[in-house]
């Protein structure tokens, strides 16, 4: 038994078990190689009976140690890619986290990132995303479950079911890992968390939850235009990075890559997709080598370095509000016409 203050939480080492205390109670993980597990922790109470269709609460104390050894349940969903008849998936108790460290001393205070899982609302769970790259660059990955479809986002558009309950989930579990991740060696003033699918909707998430500095890093223009790309004919697009979706698999090793090995240029993009990751999870701005992605402080110009081989390349463009960015397209990757080097800071 290690005693690390009368007010810090306790580490327990039973054999592979490793217990840790957090205000809601000691739970039991376990140590996987280079790094500490602890899956399916239950971060709010079950939405169930009056909590169904209402805003997810805090979870209640516990005293006998818990086991945190493998994920909770995913979110009732609609299993769009089950080649069986029954594609419902999952339970409406599925409000758990996950959390993945290479420390579990309070003193360390390394970055934090929150991963919001993909998936249109309606699909996805925070235990598909694993830590095996990122947590190789000593950074405390969190991922989480929130309702989804109806059970997540129904609205009567009053009080009786005022719906967003799935993003008011994010609050919830943000609210969770300030309030605990310096059990897990993680810093509760430097968490990040990714937008990486939900561009422009999950902001409201920084708005609902003020006393955490949340930094928000989104390829903007991949997520909001990159339709373009499939849409477009005789483009050139073997080198224009990876599909949308692709680029979380390489950065959170997903499970449906469980036993596919990864090629040489994917283990590049690794390399520099998980580099940008930590220097931004540190504070800094998102980088790899001497190239810097600037501040996008402008709506109506929006720059982004493309991951390219053999080098990266600046794209900037302008006009690319909604409106007037699908206006302006024939289908053949206008944006891309648009080449500058309105950015003095990054090198073609």
């Amino acid at each position: 038994l290690i005693i690390l203050g009368f007010s810090t939480p306790f580490v327990v080492g039973h054999d592979s078990a490793i217990v840790v205390n957090i205000q809601n109670g000691p739970i039991a993980g376990e140590r996987r190689g280079d790094y500490y597990a602890f899956e399916g922790i239950p971060y709010a109470k079950p939405p169930l009976g009056n909590l169904r269709f209402a805003s997810s609460e805090l979870n209640d104390r516990w005293t006998e140690p818990r086991s945190t050894t493998k994920p909770g349940s995913i979110c009732l969903q609609w299993a769009h890619f089950n080649k069986t008849k029954d594609k419902l998936k999952g339970a409406e108790d599925c409000l758990f986290l996950n959390v993945y460290t290479t420390s579990i001393d309070p003193t360390v205070r390394l970055p934090t990132i929150a991963f919001i899982h993909g998936g249109a609302f309606m699909f996805g769970a925070g235990s598909k995303s694993k830590p095996d790259h990122i947590i190789k660059r000593h950074i405390v990955l969190v991922t989480f479950n929130y309702r989804l479809g109806p059970l997540g986002f129904l609205s009567t558009e009053d009080d009786v079911i005022p719906g967003n309950f799935g993003l008011k989930d994010q609050v919830i579990a943000l609210q969770w890992i300030r309030e605990n991740i310096e059990s897990f060696g993680g810093d509760p003033e430097t968490i990040i968390s990714n937008r990486l699918y939900f561009a422009g909707v999950t902001e409201s998430i920084k708005l609902m939850q003020p006393h955490t500095k949340v930094y928000v890093y989104v390829d903007y223009f991949k997520i909001k235009y990159g339709i373009g790309e499939k849409l477009s004919k005789g483009a050139d697009t073997t080198y224009l990075g990876v599909s949308h979706g692709e680029d979380v698999d390489l950065v959170f090793h997903s499970i449906a890559r469980e036993h596919l090995p990864y090629t040489k240029e994917e283990r590049i993009v690794i390399n520099r997709f998980v580099t940008m990751y930590k220097h931004f999870a540190k504070g800094a701005a998102p980088r790899f080598g001497s190239h810097t992605l600037p501040l996008q402080d402008d709506r109506d110009k929006i720059s982004y370095l493309k991951l390219n081989y053999p080098q990266s390349v600046v794209i900037c463009a302008s006009g690319l509000n909604d409106e007037e960015f699908w206006n302006s397209l024939d289908f053949n990757d206008a944006p891309y016409e648009r080449i500058c080097n309105s950015n003095p800071g990054i090198d073609e």
